[in-house]
């Protein structure tokens, strides 16, 4: 079963954050607009995140 792939938004619930792919630039970008510290690599951006 294939699951659509939500919006990176403030509103993204942790589990649909995890399953789906994000481009380093998706993320910086989430970053940047809810005030997230947006350096570094991938895998510590997304950590952030969460």
């Amino acid at each position: 079963m294939n699951k659509e792939r939500p919006t990176l938004d403030s509103k993204i619930n942790i589990k649909d954050f995890e399953d789906f792919y994000w481009l380093k630039v998706e993320l910086v970008k989430f970053c940047r607009e809810n005030a997230i510290r947006s350096v570094g690599g991938k895998i510590e951006i997304s950590n952030r995140i969460i």
